[in-house]
């Protein structure tokens, strides 16, 4: 009996694919796109870049749906505020 608890304990902690659990699968981390790549500067004016970051309805996607860092996500949320005031963007869709 001893013996069938550690063969059971073994075999959970080998990775082969016949023990593949999708339920306790890793989930790879988001990168943030703005901490990604160094050259990409988020500007306001730039609407197509903006929608990136905002939903179809014209609300901002948070956090864990853009992969965004807390910094850039800041940075984010005041650069669609700016577009939504100059009306680069919508507040909301119609």
């Amino acid at each position: 009996m001893a013996d069938n608890k550690k063969n059971k304990r073994n075999n959970r902690n080998n990775n082969s694919d016949s023990d593949y659990n999708p339920k306790f699968r890793k989930i790879r981390k988001k990168v943030c796109p703005l901490c990604a790549d160094k050259n990409l500067v988020l500007d306001y004016k730039n609407a197509e870049q903006i929608r990136k970051f905002v939903n179809d309805k014209g609300k901002i996607l948070p956090r864990r749906a853009t992969g965004a860092c807390a910094k850039h996500q800041r940075d984010i949320t005041l650069a669609v505020k700016r577009a939504r005031q100059i009306a680069v963007l919508p507040y909301t869709a119609e």
